[in-house]
């Protein structure tokens, strides 16, 4: 059983421990280690997911969805330049990841660079099912962000 299935279920510690105890029986599987980072992040452990999560992409650096996972657990470090870093380079190998672009974006939001988000929110609504989850949130930030635009303009 996979650590996502197990997380789903509401057990991120025997999600942990599960992936833990198939790693001794194939130390260093990529997709093991996979399923451990994200059963750490959903348990909040951001430090040991970064840690597995480098070592997938020791092995697999083209793999897109490893760089998003690490995306989200540098944001969650407050390691933000390494969070936007890796962001860019899931979406350097799966360019229509709405995921990618929506931490890309809010990233970009975080250190000022309006126009960038805006850019990424903006192409995230014209790839993503109208009403998904991550539509519905570039929508609000893009939303957020002109009442922000309006607001400064009004105030000077």
């Amino acid at each position: 059983m996979s650590a996502c299935v197990i997380v789903r279920a509401g057990d991120t510690a025997k999600a942990e421990r599960a992936m833990g105890q198939a790693l001794e029986r194939r130390p260093g599987d990529a997709e093991l280690l996979l399923d451990r980072a994200f059963a750490r992040a959903e348990a909040k452990h951001w430090k040991d997911a970064v840690a597995d999560l480098d070592q997938v992409l020791q092995q697999r650096p083209e793999h897109a969805q490893a760089w998003l996972y690490r995306a989200a657990a540098r944001k969650a470090l407050q390691d933000f330049r390494g969070a936007e870093q890796d962001a860019d380079r899931a979406l350097q190998l799966q360019p229509d990841s709405a995921d990618a672009l929506l931490l890309r974006g809010n990233l970009k939001a975080r250190r000022g660079d309006a126009e960038g988000a805006a850019g990424d929110w903006q192409r995230l609504l014209t790839l993503a099912p109208a009403g998904s989850e991550a539509a519905r949130a570039a929508a609000s930030n893009l939303e957020q962000l002109r009442a922000g635009r309006a607001k400064g303009e009004k105030e000077k």
